[in-house]
Formats: C-alpha cells, sequence, structure tokens
C-alpha cells in the first residue's frame, strides 16, 4: 500500500512533534528525512527531490512551500488556498497567469513573480484546491541568492499565507536538497 504525499507528510510531521525537541535535529527513514521537525526531504526517486515545509497547520488551509528540481534546476514552489490576484499586463489565461508575492526573511522584504502552475483537489481544505505558483527568478543567481538567504535566516514570511516559516534546520535541508538536482 502506498501513501498519499500529504498524508505521509503528516505523519513524519506528528512523528516530529511527539518526539522530545532534543532529538528533532534530524530523523530519517527509508523515504524521508525531517530537518528540525519540519522540512521533510524526499528520498523517493519520482519526488524530483522534493524539500518541503510542513505543519498540520499550514496544511489545513492549502499553504505550500517547497524546492524540487525540474528542467532548468531547483524550482521553488508556493501553495495558497485561494488563487492571487493577476500582475496587471502580466496576466494571461490557464499557465501564463502571474502574480506577484511578497516574501520577508527577518524583516528585509522583496516582491518576486510567481507563475501559476494548476490547482491541485485537497478535500482538507475549505476551497477544495490548492491553487500552485512557481517563482520566478531573472536568473540562477538572483534563484541561488534567495536559497542562501533562506538557509541564513531564521523566518519566511510570504505575502497571501497565513502561517509564516520558520527557517530552524532550512540551512542544512536546503543544501542537502541540492544534491538532488546534480
Amino acid at each position: 500500500m502506498r501513501l498519499p504525499t500529504t498524508a505521509l507528510a503528516i505523519g513524519l510531521t506528528s512523528l516530529c512533534l511527539s518526539t522530545p525537541l532534543a532529538a528533532q535535529d534530524v530523523i530519517e527513514t527509508p523515504i524521508a528525512k525531517v530537518f528540525a521537525g519540519q522540512w521533510m526531504q524526499s528520498k523517493e526517486a519520482d519526488k524530483d527531490g522534493l524539500l518541503m515545509y510542513l505543519t498540520q497547520e499550514r496544511a489545513q488551509v492549502g499553504e505550500y512551500f517547497s524546492i524540487r528540481c525540474d528542467e532548468a534546476g531547483r524550482s521553488i514552489r508556493l501553495g495558497f488556498g485561494e488563487k492571487l490576484p493577476g500582475v496587471p499586463g502580466k496576466a494571461g489565461r490557464g499557465k501564463e497567469y502571474m502574480a506577484e508575492v511578497r516574501f520577508a526573511v527577518d524583516g528585509n522584504e522583496g516582491g518576486y513573480l510567481v507563475q501559476y502552475t494548476g490547482a491541485t483537489k485537497d478535500p482538507k481544505i475549505a476551497s477544495g484546491k490548492v491553487q500552485g505558483y512557481k517563482m520566478i527568478f531573472p536568473d540562477d543567481t538572483a534563484r541561488d541568492t534567495f536559497l542562501e538567504i533562506l538557509r541564513r535566516g531564521e523566518q519566511l514570511t510570504i505575502g497571501g499565507q497565513t502561517y509564516p516559516i520558520s527557517l530552524a534546520g532550512a540551512g542544512a535541508a536546503i543544501e542537502e536538497q541540492a544534491a538532488y538536482c546534480s
């Protein structure tokens, strides 16, 4: 029997939350490695090096943050319970839909374009769908700089999402995830 990724992720998060804090640095199973109780790195070959930040509260409202490998290298993906408003002049139909999202790491704020990647059904959230987006960077250096800022930060807030992201454990998790994309 194969568990859906969401069920697996929530199960691993629950395991981490029930483990004493001193033992939470890294928990490893045959299919995943969890850093600081909230950053889950999938070891499954078909998951494209997926690294997700997971909490039950965020999952219940359709808020996701992940890093994975794709044809262009590392890709940062976001999930929202509702569609974001389009950027004037850049909004199109379907997959061409673009939005702007504000990010703040430890209070330092900046904006990035995100491209709509589609909706995924999720009956566990009120809207019934997670609206997916891919962050757009002008080049690999800008993407790598963003990831380095996350590695060194303490907290990430994403405009349009309710809950902040703790960056505890992100340094090791992001560094390890890079090996999946090489």
